[in-house]
């Protein structure tokens, strides 16, 4: 993040845009792009984060639209107020603040796609038949899955990466795990067989133990199946 903040504070301070370049010397100009740049980048990653939490289920494109209006609406009056604050004597170089937000809208969505397709790049598969589960995560979220479990007509799944929850039916998530190894372990829980670290009988009941940390109970019906698939570790 502070080689993406110096780059773009190095950029910005040499050209000099909305009319900087005139009004400003090189260290003032580097000290204001500075700032500006600081506190997009800050308020961008805010932003993002607030949309995430309470988006979740909404589609990328729309959290990403709704992120850049968020960005523009906010950060618009700031950047032009301050600008003709410190430059009165340049204001017609300075554009409308109309203009101005258009142009944070396009920033902030080129940023984001950016960022998407980076992730997703960087991003491994592990088997091709998880892409289809995977793809409905954020890049961020998307690694080794470790479980799933269905909740009120939503799926939680878990990766080495975080929770995400998709809206989805549990035989449906479970269809696109088909060459995963792992198996259903109750009506309402997967888990993969390589995020099995020890299990404990509580009570007569049988949990599993998964790498993070999670006690996954085993229902009756499935147990046996458990038992004689060799999931148990010791």
């Amino acid at each position: 993040m502070l080689i993406v903040w110096l780059f773009l504070t190095a950029i910005v301070s040499y050209s000099g845009p909305f009319g900087t370049y005139m009004a400003l010397e090189l260290p003032t100009r580097a000290t204001y792009w500075g700032c500006v740049v600081a506190l997009s980048i800050v308020t961008g990653c805010a932003i993002r984060l607030i949309v995430e939490h309470f988006m979740t289920e909404s589609h990328r494109l729309v959290k990403s639209l709704v992120h850049a209006v968020i960005m523009s609406t906010i950060l618009a009056p700031l950047f032009y107020h301050g600008s003709v604050a410190l430059m009165p004597g340049f204001k017609d170089q300075i554009p409308h603040l109309k203009a101005l937000a258009v142009t944070i809208f396009f920033v902030a969505i080129a940023v984001t796609t950016t960022r998407n397709l980076w992730i997703s790049a960087h991003t491994p598969m592990a088997h091709q038949n998880e892409v289809r589960l995977l793809a409905r995560l954020e890049p961020e979220m998307r690694g080794r899955i470790l479980r799933l479990c269905a909740g009120d007509h939503c799926v939680e799944v878990y990766t080495e990466h975080g929770t995400s929850t998709l809206r989805m039916r549990f035989s449906d998530a479970l269809g696109e795990l088909t060459e995963t190894p792992g198996m259903q372990v109750h009506r309402s829980h997967w888990v993969a067989r390589d995020a099995i670290v020890g299990h404990m009988i509580d009570k007569g009941r049988l949990f599993l133990k998964l790498e993070d940390g999670a006690m996954v109970p085993v229902s009756r019906n499935y147990r046996s199946h458990v038992e004689e698939s060799g999931l148990l570790v010791a």
